[in-house]
């Protein structure tokens, strides 16, 4: 994704994002607001007949990635604003510009919000993520996703599964794999001699004993890329913890927590500590930490899960 992806300025209020709005709303003004790396972003303001100031958050981005993109927020966000109404902003749709080329939208609504991030009051955001995960219930009962999310501009690979093993190794390697298209075999030079054994040894080292012998976890909607940079606490008095861009999908819970652990992320020992008073760990516990590993994982951490379980009995 480039500039060529972004939508410098509007003026006006397209007439496809017209139509999905209150008809009743007079347009007022739109400006740009906030920072995105992949999309432009800005604030939509209508007047009610009351002559009350409704406003609204729009995102853009051009092409087929930027479809993929605006489709899999608005699809995302839907299915988290189901479960928890009061911890993301209220989608709204996602769509073509009538009036630009090959450009496509998200709407929802606009929320203040300051920029305490992750939001300060713990226990309450913690509780409301545990909520989410408890709440949710895959509609097949498998871990995958109905569309595509995108982890900033990257597509995830959210084919159902039954396995949640099998869901994660196969989203790694379509990862690796994509790396290497776009950037060429010294992207992945590094990695290449040790992916056989992260893949076909470590993976199912640490995901198989979720499943296996009597242990079981169930899906749960994640955010998906719940950096502190996608959460906020509302301007207002309620001072509620929100998050939003989310990249989402039916995952172990766990997963969810891969985020929190590099320190650039400001999430703190407390955050993990509030999840778990919600959330029972899952079955091995005394491997949470190796698993939390695996889901925050970069090139620097394979070479410590290689060599704890690099020789193991799942290596053939």
């Amino acid at each position: 994704m480039g500039l060529s992806s972004l939508v410098t300025t509007l003026t006006k209020l397209d007439s496809a994002i017209a139509k999905v709005l209150p008809s009743e709303l007079v347009f007022r003004e739109i400006k740009k607001h906030g920072l995105s790396l992949w999309t432009s972003t800005f604030k939509v303001e209508m007047t009610s007949p009351h002559g009350c100031t409704v406003a609204y958050f729009l995102k853009c981005s051009k092409g087929e990635k930027g479809k993929t993109m605006m489709q899999g927020e608005f699809e995302a966000s839907s299915a988290i604003y189901a479960i928890s109404p009061d911890f993301c902003p209220r989608p709204i749709a996602a769509g073509k510009f009538a009036d630009m080329a090959d450009t496509h939208f998200y709407i929802c609504e606009f929320i203040e919000m300051t920029e305490d991030a992750p939001p300060t009051d713990i226990t309450s955001f913690c509780s409301k993520i545990a909520q989410l995960h408890k709440s949710s219930t895959s509609p097949n009962g498998k871990f995958g996703f109905h569309v595509t999310t995108c982890n900033g501009w990257i597509p995830q690979k959210n084919d159902w599964q039954t396995s949640w093993t099998k869901f994660f190794k196969d989203g790694f390697v379509y990862l690796l794999e994509m790396d290497r298209r776009n950037n060429g075999p010294e992207a992945t030079s590094i990695l290449e001699p040790h992916k056989h054994t992260f893949v076909d040894v470590v993976i199912p080292r640490l995901l198989l004993p979720l499943e296996t012998d009597g242990n079981t976890i169930t899906p749960s909607l994640v955010h998906g890329d719940l950096w502190f940079g996608n959460t906020a606490t509302t301007a207002d008095r309620r001072n509620q913890p929100m998050i939003f861009d989310p990249a989402a999908f039916y995952a172990h819970n766990e997963y969810e927590l891969g985020n929190w652990r590099p320190v650039r992320n400001r999430f703190q020992k407390a955050h993990f500590r509030e999840y778990r008073k919600f959330v029972e760990v899952s079955q091995p516990e005394e491997e949470f930490d190796d698993r939390n590993l695996l889901y925050s994982i970069v090139a620097t951490d394979m070479a410590t899960l290689i060599e704890k379980y690099g020789e193991s009995e799942f290596l053939n």
